[in-house]
């Protein structure tokens, strides 16, 4: 008997509908920041690190290669911020 296995693998997308997170003066991540990575954890490829007011890829969809997005939201208490909003979905590649 012939056994065949079928995979339907998806990769994931995240939009930001708004991002405000703490950045330096200087507009570098400093002690908070979002950075996404192409994988299952932060040893994957890193997508974008990303801090300030202005949305993430310019507001254009972030994919991810693979079935896994790995995100790291880091904070401390130094300033207050908004925050962020996103939305993910998966297609097929």
């Amino acid at each position: 008997m012939l056994k065949v296995d079928l995979w339907n693998i998806q990769v994931l997308e995240v939009s930001f509908q708004n991002f405000s997170v703490e950045a330096l003066p200087n507009g570098q991540c400093g002690g908070d920041f979002l950075e996404i990575h192409d994988g299952a954890s932060a040893l994957a490829l890193t997508l974008g690190k990303f801090c300030g007011m202005s949305l993430p890829s310019g507001g254009k969809k972030i994919s991810s290669t693979t079935n896994n997005m790995y995100l790291w939201f880091k904070s401390n208490a130094k300033i207050g911020a908004s925050g962020f909003n996103l939305t993910w979905t998966s297609r097929d590649p």
